[in-house]
């Protein structure tokens, strides 16, 4: 009797520890439900893709950075690309790959789990859930040829020497050619000097000499009208 009593003891105590043991189990895989739910109602994804380049050039080459290159995505030979554990706000992407020019796009992460995404500038137009990202146009690292201008190639080095030899060596000589040979136009510019001078002589001597023939004249005139007087 003793012994039976001590063998129903023993499966007694047996059974609260399984109980409590599967109670315990319980509760931790209901705590960890918890914690995951709590993780995922904070943290969210986002799946986007690449699309829009050549045949030639894969999608895998390119490097997308969030928010200035605190989180970096690779996408896949398909284009693909994803984003985890994004807080709640605002988030910006930028797209590096050579031979295309990218936009800037903005993601706005929700408190109710819902993610948009606009073109950076356009956030009155909202883009469809799923992110597909094109190129918004090949990269062009040599501008293209300005057509040819006159006026911009006189202006420029080349065209300032070409005009000053063209001046030296075409237009001075016929200059010099229509004004003549500058000694000769000393001498001739001399000679009317000189014809000038003579002139001015001429016309002195002349007035000199009318003078006097005017004093004469006038002294004859006056003598005569004396002797006149004295014969009355």
């Amino acid at each position: 009797f003793f012994l039976c009593c001590k063998v129903r003891s023993l499966l007694r105590l047996s059974e609260i520890r399984y109980h409590y043991n599967m109670f315990f189990q319980y509760l931790c895989l209901i705590l960890l439900g918890l914690t995951i739910e709590t993780i995922n109602a904070s943290n969210y994804k986002l799946t986007g893709t690449i699309s829009g380049l050549a045949e030639d050039i894969s999608p895998s080459n390119a490097r997308i950075f969030m928010d200035g290159g605190k989180e970096i995505a690779i996408p896949r030979d398909n284009g693909k690309f994803y984003f985890y554990d994004l807080e709640v706000g605002e988030h910006s992407i930028e797209i590096h790959l050579n031979g295309y020019e990218w936009y800037t796009y903005l993601i706005d992460v929700r408190n109710d789990g819902k993610i948009r995404a606009y073109v950076q500038g356009k956030k009155q137009d909202p883009l469809p859930p799923q992110l597909i990202i094109y190129p918004m146009r090949i990269a062009k690292y040599i501008p293209d040829p300005k057509p040819w201008n006159p006026l911009s190639f006189f202006k420029s080095g080349p065209g300032i020497m070409i005009a000053i030899m063209l001046v030296t060596t075409v237009i001075l000589p016929k200059m010099m050619e229509g004004m003549g040979d500058p000694q000769q136009m000393l001498a001739d510019a001399q000679a009317q000097q000189a014809a000038q001078d003579g002139g001015n002589a001429t016309g002195q001597q002349q007035s000199v000499q009318g003078g006097g023939n005017t004093s004469s004249s006038s002294g004859s005139s006056g003598s005569s009208g004396r002797g006149r007087n004295k014969r009355k």
